[in-house]
């Protein structure tokens, strides 16, 4: 199951996903600190969204592929909410999701390095190397 830029509180998220985890379902969760439009959601009920990432600090909940998309989406004058269905990259890695349902992202493919977050946990973002002509990998 893929959530892309989810406008969601993150508790009713964790909470969603652990109905949905009851059936073993894989979850990926795209998420972006350059999305305005989850930026102003989540000021608009003082506190960010399930797909924003805010003081670098993306949601990492247990059994769920977090991915920080930022890096694909930084239009001065975008929203940026829409990054995951204009990224190559990103594109070919959720058809890699339905087609094999591998996981997590770095063994669906070479473009996405682990991070440790400051929190704890790992989440995914691509590899600086990884450009819009690498989807192949």
């Amino acid at each position: 199951m893929i959530h892309a830029a989810p406008d969601v509180d993150p508790d009713l998220f964790a909470t969603t996903v652990g109905k949905i985890q009851s059936s073993s379902a894989k979850l990926t969760l795209y998420a972006s600190s350059n999305d305005k439009a989850l930026w102003f959601s989540g000021w608009l009920r003082d506190r960010p969204r399930a797909g924003y990432i805010a003081n670098e600090q993306p949601l990492i909940i247990d059994g769920v592929d977090t991915i920080d998309v930022t890096s694909a989406g930084t239009g001065v004058f975008a929203l940026n909410h829409d990054v995951y269905s204009e990224s190559p990259l990103l594109i070919a890695d959720m058809g890699r999701i339905i087609a094999g349902g591998e996981h997590p992202p770095d063994h669906r493919t070479k473009s996405f390095e682990a991070v440790q977050s400051k929190s704890g946990g790992t989440y995914w973002r691509p590899r600086q190397q990884a450009s819009e002509t690498s989807v192949k990998q």
